[in-house]
């Protein structure tokens, strides 16, 4: 699944943020969790942050949160990242 999203990012010019975003909702979904699970597990990222990032509409990821998502979702960042 994971060369199919890298390919729909080269093929599509789907942004970064898209693609960070599609892979995070993926991510959570096979976790079962949801957002609100999500702030339980990333107390200093709210609900609304978390709906941003998935939709693309936050533009200013950090590293630092990055690394809370990837705990969040027991992943690796090369989970969320397409390179």
């Amino acid at each position: 699944m994971l060369n199919d999203m890298k390919k729909i990012i080269i093929e599509k010019e789907v942004s970064l943020m898209e693609y960070i975003g599609e892979r995070a909702k993926i991510l959570r979904a096979e976790a079962k969790l949801s957002q609100a699970d999500m702030t339980r597990k990333i107390p200093k990222l709210s609900q609304a942050t978390i709906s941003q990032i998935e939709s693309a509409s936050y533009d200013n990821i950090t590293i630092s949160t990055l690394d809370k998502l990837c705990d969040a979702l027991n992943c690796k960042s090369s989970d969320l990242l397409p390179f």
